[in-house]
């Protein structure tokens, strides 16, 4: 029996075989519904501009950072289609539901 009709087996680097040829298993991503994510979002946003109107520095450069970090983990699966997610280039994961979602980016 070869290598491609047999089922992966897991190992240190998430069940994805290091060898060229070897068939690896689809993992469900960990994705957030995305619009409950952004309306937090716009309202760290509107708290951000706040801070900086009121001029405090020490609480505007953090939720600056926080409303940066959380945009970029915005995407969007278009209906029959699947988005792979990675993470410093390894597999996490694959999202097969359709619509806007959140990860950690």
């Amino acid at each position: 029996m070869n290598d491609l009709t047999q089922a992966p087996t897991p190992n240190p680097h998430g069940g994805v075989s290091t060898r060229s040829g070897v068939a690896s298993t689809e993992r469900p991503a960990f994705g957030l519904p995305g619009i409950p994510v952004f309306l937090i979002w716009l309202l760290l946003c509107g708290l951000t501009i706040w801070t900086f109107v009121a001029r405090q520095p020490l609480l505007s450069v953090p939720l600056i950072l926080a409303v940066i970090f959380m945009v970029v983990g915005f995407f969007i699966v278009q209906p029959n289609q699947g988005t792979l997610i990675t993470l410093f280039g390894r597999y996490v994961g694959t999202e097969r539901r359709n619509g806007l979602y959140w990860t950690n980016p």
